[in-house]
């Protein structure tokens, strides 16, 4: 879906896709402004004719426009990756500080598309934690996430979902569950890569705690731990009659596209998230039938398949989360059998918990559960058992 323009009464693009005030349109030509947002980098890689865009050139206009309006930046929950960029990052509660070194490139996924990933790395990483966002997002929207952990020495790495960010696809499609597990598992290949030797920590939020989860289930070895944040288990508070829909096109027309009533207030209390989710232009708000058809399916098959669980899990949930009830992130945990799991539920959290305003209590917590499950801790309890 393209973007519609600047609209010169209300100063908006009326796309509500866009998202971007028209203090950048005074200054960009309309054309090129058609051309940086709403259809995905592959479907506007390369003009009739064969000649490249700043897309298919590696001149990424959408990132240019971003940095421009100012809306480009390691706050409020963005994440800025520019190419081998060198920062300053201070660990939580004023401690050192760390240069931190930024990536991002393309991967190939299944089928060889080639999906968009970012890295945050520290000079010396003791773990890395790959991050797998939910609908509708993309992987920059864990600022705070890599705010908090590449100060206490992880390697963060986090991709676009296929349908999502920078990543080509249909908005909010994708033909086969099969096709996220294969990415991730591709993804993951390329972490272990690029750290040898390193600790893997696996955390997914909402759809990408049910992809990180099912994930788990089928590939089980090499991963330190699993953290799963709401993940998409319990009733999903979407109307009935979308669900009879996409059940009804999950065949005839998987690729049928509704607007998901998603508001950011719905997944934060904070009201400078909220604002950064409005004038983010890389989320959206699309789900086909398809997709919803394929995460009822996997969350399902999770479900049934959860005493057959043999990573350390953690879940955490907000108890007032109006998207995904909480209380199948409690029936999961009652069903795994494997000693090491664990379900911290905040009261009065939101769907979001990074995001949240108590978000730096989830994050202790988060960071604590991590640090009891690196091998010098695990060998140290151990020991301690021994004698």
């Amino acid at each position: 879906m393209r973007c519609c323009g600047i609209s010169k009464r209300s100063g908006r693009c009326c796309s509500r896709h866009c998202g971007i005030w028209s203090r950048t349109a005074n200054w960009i030509p309309r054309r090129r402004w058609r051309r940086s947002r709403c259809d995905s980098p592959a479907d506007s890689a390369r003009r009739p004719g064969g000649e490249a865009t700043p897309a298919a050139s590696g001149r990424s206009l959408e990132r240019w426009v971003r940095r421009r309006a100012g809306i480009d930046g390691l706050h409020e929950g963005r994440a800025r990756c520019d190419r081998a960029t060198v920062r300053r990052a201070r660990a939580p509660g004023g401690g050192r500080t760390v240069n931190v070194v930024a990536d991002e490139g393309t991967f190939p996924g299944r089928g060889g598309l080639p999906l968009h990933y970012r890295s945050w790395r520290p000079p010396r990483p003791r773990a890395a934690l790959v991050i797998v966002h939910g609908l509708a997002e993309h992987s920059g929207r864990y600022g705070n996430v890599v705010n908090y952990f590449v100060p206490l020495g992880y390697a963060l790495y986090a991709f676009d979902l296929r349908g999502h960010g920078r990543s080509p696809g249909p908005r909010g499609y994708v033909d086969s569950w099969r096709d996220y597990r294969e990415d991730l598992a591709a993804f993951l290949a390329r972490v272990t890569d690029r750290e040898p030797g390193l600790p893997r920590f696996l955390l997914g939020h909402s759809m990408g705690g049910v992809i990180a989860l099912d994930y788990a289930l089928v590939h089980p070895d090499g991963l330190r731990g699993v953290i799963a944040s709401a993940p998409a288990l319990g009733r999903i508070a979407l109307p009935r009659a979308l669900w009879v829909l996409a059940y009804a096109l999950n065949r005839l027309r998987p690729r049928f596209s509704v607007r998901l009533p998603l508001r950011p207030g719905d997944v934060t209390r904070d009201v400078r998230m909220m604002r950064s989710i409005e004038a983010d232009p890389l989320t959206h708000d699309r789900g086909t039938a398809r997709l919803a058809v394929e995460l009822r399916h996997a969350a399902q098959r999770v479900e049934a398949h959860a005493r057959e669980w043999r990573v350390p899990l953690l879940i955490v949930h907000g108890g007032a989360d109006r998207l995904v009830s909480p209380e199948g992130s409690r029936r999961f945990t009652r069903r795994v059998l494997f000693p090491d799991r664990e379900l911290l539920e905040y009261p009065g959290g939101y769907h979001e918990l990074f995001n949240d305003t108590i978000r730096e209590r989830v994050l202790g917590d988060v960071a604590r559960w991590m640090e009891r499950h690196l091998p010098a801790a695990s060998a140290a309890r151990r020991a301690e058992v021994d004698a």
